[in-house]
């Protein structure tokens, strides 16, 4: 959880029943030093992880190029990064098999070859291109990481759980909330809209896959969609490579 408020929302969500099994961390994934250390406390805690959701991330990159203490655009460390050291060292080496599910965004289709390098200079920055790269970087990552370590039965999928309104309300501007409060009641909204419970029924349905099925989906909610044309194995494979430079001296410190 991002903040203390954060955590209580969620607790307050969850029925009181099943309350007691809810245990938060407060993490803050612009440090991956911070990553690391609350990672091992679980694994030490709770010993490997055998499913991890990564979930949307933030949906309101800062409105300008902004770095973490690690050096790496705000956003792209987020959405991308920090979740790959979460991974590694919640679910790597154990010998058991695993399930990451990363929530993206079919925005990564406007990725274009020039958002590519990833770490983008200050006078290109803008907030929506931050995000359908960093949107971008995490599938990649998904697919790259099913084809180097699906073998070893650590396997990994992605999602896009379209266009939750109540979702994306939380952090609009609050000029927009109340438009996006009342999208899905427009005529055509309930047709560009996804109710939560149908974005979590198609997380929870990937996440619950047996941990022994192969990895390497991309499910896209109310769509038959399919991952942009620039992802291809060259592709994948340089954010792979880009994301493990800032990632090994934590994964392995």
């Amino acid at each position: 959880m991002r903040s203390a408020e954060a955590a209580q929302v969620l607790s307050a969500s969850v029925p009181e029943r099943q309350r007691e099994r809810l245990r938060t961390e407060i993490l803050d994934l612009r440090s991956l030093a911070a990553v690391a250390v609350t990672a091992r406390a679980l694994r030490a805690a709770l010993g490997p992880v055998p499913r991890i959701v990564h979930n949307a991330g933030t949906l309101r990159p800062p409105r300008h190029r902004s770095l973490t203490i690690d050096g790496i655009e705000e956003t792209l460390q987020i959405h991308a990064v920090a979740p790959a050291l979460l991974s590694t060292l919640l679910q790597g080496d154990s010998g058991r098999p695993a399930r990451s599910v990363f929530v993206t965004s079919r925005l990564h289709r406007g990725t274009s070859p020039a958002d590519l390098p990833f770490a983008a200079r200050q006078r290109r920055y803008r907030p929506g291109r931050a995000y359908r790269t960093a949107k971008f970087l995490q599938l990649a990552l998904a697919l790259e990481w099913e084809r180097r370590r699906g073998r070893a039965g650590l396997h990994a999928d992605a999602v896009c759980p379209g266009f939750v309104p109540s979702t994306a309300a939380t952090t609009a501007p609050p000029a927009a909330r109340l438009l996006l409060a009342g999208i899905r009641h427009w005529p055509g909204g309930a047709a560009i809209a996804t109710s939560p419970a149908t974005a979590a029924t198609a997380i929870l349905r990937l996440a619950e896959r047996p941990p022994t099925a192969s990895g390497g989906a991309y499910v896209e909610v109310g769509a038959a969609g399919t991952p942009s044309l620039l992802l291809t194995d060259a592709v994948t494979t340089a954010v792979w490579d880009w994301i493990h430079t800032a990632i090994d001296p934590f994964a392995s410190g």
